[in-house]
């Protein structure tokens, strides 16, 4: 059988779970009278990848996923995935498949209230898996944080682009002054270095600080590390040679363990 049969067949087998939205937004099953056409809308967006191999990878440990590719524009990705009455939906953008890239971005991550975090870290796992399994030419995976905000992504194990740092150090020490009558000296002096560090990795050690405070836009208690990075806008990357980042990443996922960070004399005087 050749690859393109090998394809053929398996989109067949996943049918209704490897859809395609035509440019009315309604979505549609493989087009079963038109073998090409489908193959091209494939490897259009995988490269030749096979079905059962993507499939397997993006829905482990999730009770239904769906793989939704756009008729119309081949760059784009979506995966609705169901876990329970749990919902997550990501929006993935790539410059070429899959198979022969080596980034992918992270456009938007909509997840349902309340448990849907945790089907949200279940299906980006399985994009990490995917993409150290699947798509070996990966090297990062990069995002704009108006996806689910800074403080979700630095608690993932991304990091901040050196640009977006130093805008992101601005702000945060704009927020840190708002509560440095709540802090010790030695945390206020402790912040105040990390800030002026150059290694976006702080943006790990910044959004574990356990420490309670009051926000004062809202009178609401929530840790430092949350109140600081909650709703913060910067582009960045998971790169999958960073161990110490995929290392951060599998950590809060499975929560097997404090999740890493950088060791450094910066962060002495703050407790997580």
């Amino acid at each position: 059988m050749s690859e393109a049969d090998s394809i053929l067949s398996e989109l067949k087998e996943l049918r209704g779970k490897i859809i395609f939205r035509v440019p009315n937004g309604t979505y549609v099953s493989p087009f079963a009278d038109d073998e090409t056409r489908q193959l091209r809308l494939w490897t259009q967006h995988f490269g030749l990848l096979r079905p059962k191999a993507v499939y397997q990878a993006l829905s482990r440990n999730l009770g239904e996923t769906q793989i939704g590719l756009p008729v119309e524009s081949p760059s784009n990705i979506y995966l609705h995935q169901r876990d329970g009455a749990n919902q997550c939906e990501i929006l993935m953008e790539t410059s070429v498949p899959l198979d022969s890239t080596q980034y992918f971005n992270i456009i938007n991550v909509n997840v349902s209230p309340q448990q849907g975090i945790s089907t949200g870290k279940k299906a980006l796992a399985n994009l990490l898996d995917f993409a150290q399994t699947q798509a070996p030419n990966i090297v990062s995976i990069n995002l704009d944080t108006d996806a689910i905000g800074g403080y979700a992504w630095a608690k993932f194990g991304f990091t901040p682009g050196e640009a977006d740092w130093q805008e992101l150090t601005k702000l945060l020490g704009q927020k840190h002054q708002k509560v440095a009558a709540q802090l010790t000296s030695d945390e206020n002096g402790a912040i105040t270095r990390m800030l002026a560090c150059g290694d976006p990795h702080i943006a790990w050690v910044l959004s574990d600080l356990a420490k309670p405070v009051v926000d004062p836009a809202n009178s609401e208690r929530k840790s430092l590390g949350k109140y600081l990075l909650l709703d913060t806008k910067w582009l960045g990357s998971l790169h999958l040679n960073d161990s110490s980042a995929i290392q951060r990443f599998k950590g809060y996922i499975e929560k097997l363990s404090l999740p890493l960070r950088p060791a450094s004399a910066v962060t002495a005087g703050v407790s997580y």
